[in-house]
């Protein structure tokens, strides 16, 4: 049986996604996130431009504390795992540079370590991961030292703020012909959920152009100059 895809069109034009999923990278909700969002391009005929982009901030520790039964009132411990999930997040910026596909399989395989104990990586399993990938190992480590790639770490939490995301894992889905970005908070999000917010989205799309055109018609007819 032939695998068909899903065809998304505005005004003859093929659509075209950008996807922003925030996430921890030591979140295991996030990691069932990943692998659902990446089966979108196997469905789908349009375009997209799929951005995997680190989330820390004290609400994420809170909530990861949490779900996990940790002692969030525990200023030493809630240090600990603040610096865990930034050192992850780092290490998956600095493997990025090397390709993005390198950067997400990264990520998924510090999440598969983190399922057991988040405190146990190190740059040793960051170094191993990295050799498994075939990485530069050596610009791997300079990256994961750079100032550069802290950098890139801050850019992305200027976007998740210019995005009003603030919870993992979130995901923000752009159409070209629609001004504004659609958020799932879903935890974990599936690929069903995205594909149904990303129906909406080109839905809404066409009753938009439906209603344009109508008025467009409408003053036609108004200034329609009378035949006498």
């Amino acid at each position: 049986m032939n695998q068909y895809r899903i065809e998304y069109r505005h005004n003859g034009i093929a659509s075209y996604l950008e996807l922003y999923l925030f996430v921890n990278p030591l979140g295991q909700s996030c990691y069932i996130s990943e692998k659902e969002i990446l089966k979108l391009p196997h469905l789908i005929t349009s375009k997209i431009d799929f951005h995997i982009l680190p989330l820390l901030n004290q609400n994420l520790i809170q909530d990861y504390m949490r779900r996990h039964q940790m002692d969030a009132s525990n200023l030493q411990l809630r240090n600990q795992v603040y610096r865990a999930v930034y050192q992850a997040a780092i290490a998956y910026k600095a493997a990025c540079i090397q390709g993005k596909k390198i950067g997400r399989l990264f990520l998924l395989r510090i999440q598969e370590l983190a399922k057991s104990d988040i405190f146990t990586l190190d740059e040793d399993h960051f170094i191993s991961i990295a050799k498994d990938l075939q990485c530069d190992v050596e610009t791997f480590m300079s990256d994961y030292r750079s100032d550069f790639v802290r950098q890139l770490f801050i850019k992305d939490q200027r976007i998740a703020q210019e995005l009003q995301v603030t919870q993992s894992p979130s995901l923000v889905i752009f159409e070209f012909n629609h001004h504004e970005g659609r958020v799932l908070t879903n935890r974990p999000i599936t690929c069903k959920q995205a594909l149904e917010e990303i129906d909406s989205i080109v839905e809404e799309n066409i009753i938009h152009h439906q209603k344009r055109q109508s008025k467009r018609l409408l003053k036609l007819v108004k200034n329609k100059p009378v035949q006498k």
